[in-house]
């Protein structure tokens, strides 16, 4: 095979204390996947994952402390140091009739053979710790310094084992900077319309992903041609022009590097999306709740995420313009607690085409604004003080005192509030 010389010192402990460990038990072992590429591209490595010719049943022996999360399939992930690694056995995958998964795995593989089923030959990469080298069999060096996603054999294949891997296509395009090879986009998109066949659970990770990171524009047009936003959330509301998805680009992007929020990246596209179609108004955040919904069900979020959403989108289909007011503005901040209110103010920021008073009207609103729980009178004090007893007319007391309060903050005094109860009393 292709080996490549390449010195990396900076292994963790648990890497270095794996590949010991098989060594001594007479087998080898190499760091592979996303690891290697990252090394290659000065990267910061999240994720490692390595292989070994030990087989599947050695494998717990070998580390007992060790989690089975995979072992059907040859994986276990060791835990030491505050590291993690997943370890798997050389394998070679059987057919895949379901676009998913492999219907059988055979762990009598070599090297070669377990780096041939992998996606991209960027991926298809193993460090050989013993050796100091870089095992590229595919080219996989080529196809990095090329900026270019290129598929391990043939992409009709390749891709129809498990057509997650037309997203994770996009999903690397995005977070890399690289262009797609022609042959293999052809295939992303013919096959897209396959990604229904996939779970929500992995879908949505692959979206998020996609979605978080500062060069979102480069994915866009790949989105737009496969028509695979339209597939996974069921709606032909995503069927927009290039120029129009460049756009949404451009602002996630730029988004991504201010916030780093996903709920936003989401509510973001589904704003323009909805914009596109005509459909961003107050009226139709209101009576139509039902595609904000489904567009959120589409995919698997948190149901704190669905709501964040939800009350983004609804929130910004208000035209703010420079007629409103600092109290309009924190009385929209009362519908989100207030570790969201700057995520809001950002969805303004981009939704209102970057309107520079905008932003700033939002800052003092969120700087000055004070909760309703830090009212400077309570319920209590309205009973000891005006003889009342509780019921409804105590509670629209202090609704009204709140909205005072949300106009000039500086009366949040436990006098003023109080004469000013009187009045309202």
């Amino acid at each position: 095979m292709n080996s490549i010389p390449f010195s990396h010192t900076s292994f963790p402990n648990l890497i270095l204390r794996i590949h010991d460990t098989l060594r001594r038990a007479g087998y080898e072992s190499y760091v592979v996947g996303g690891a290697v590429r990252n090394m290659l591209l000065n990267k910061a490595i999240l994720d490692w994952d390595m292989c070994t010719n030990a087989p599947p049943n050695r494998l717990m022996d070998i580390f007992p402390y060790a989690i089975p999360t995979g072992i059907k399939h040859g994986t276990i992930t060791i835990c030491r140091f505050e590291q993690k690694c997943e370890l798997t056995s050389f394998r070679i995958d059987g057919k895949y009739t379901d676009g998913r998964h492999p219907n059988e795995v055979q762990f009598d593989a070599t090297l070669h053979e377990d780096l041939s089923r992998r996606d991209f030959t960027m991926n298809a990469m193993a460090y050989d710790l013993q050796n100091s080298c870089i095992i590229d069999p595919f080219k996989g060096i080529e196809a990095i310094k090329k900026k270019e996603i290129v598929c391990v054999g043939t992409p009709q294949k390749r891709i129809s084992e498990d057509y997650l891997r037309v997203l994770r296509a996009f999903r690397f395009s995005s977070q890399l900077s690289f262009l797609i090879e022609k042959n293999l986009l052809e295939c992303l998109i013919n096959m897209s319309s396959h990604i229904t066949r996939i779970s929500k659970e992995r879908i949505t990770t692959e979206i998020k992903k996609l979605l978080s990171t500062r060069s979102v524009e480069i994915a866009m047009p790949y989105l737009c041609s496969s028509e695979i936003l339209e597939h996974i959330f069921h709606s032909k509301l995503f069927s927009l022009s290039k120029k129009q998805y460049h756009h949404i680009g451009n602002v996630l992007s730029k988004a991504w590097a201010n916030n780093k929020n996903t709920a936003l990246q989401l509510a973001l596209l589904f704003s323009f999306v909805l914009a596109y179609n005509d459909l961003l108004s107050a009226s139709y955040a209101r009576k139509n709740k039902q595609t904000i919904i489904d567009f959120c069900s589409s995919i698997r979020i948190s149901n704190k995420e669905h709501d964040l959403i939800s009350t983004l989108l609804f929130l910004s289909s208000y035209k703010v313009d420079e007629t409103w007011s600092i109290y309009h503005i924190r009385y929209f901040l009362t519908h989100l607690p207030i570790e969201h209110h700057n995520v809001l103010r950002a969805m303004f920021f981009y939704t209102t085409f970057q309107q520079q008073t905008i932003p700033t009207l939002f800052l003092e609103a969120i700087q000055t604004y004070i909760p309703k729980k830090k009212l400077a009178i309570n319920g209590h004090d309205l009973m000891s003080t005006f003889g009342l007893t509780k019921g409804k007319k105590i509670g629209l007391i202090l609704k009204g005192l709140y909205r005072i309060v949300l106009k000039t903050p500086e009366k949040n005094e436990r006098e003023t509030l109080l004469s000013l109860a009187k009045s309202l009393h």
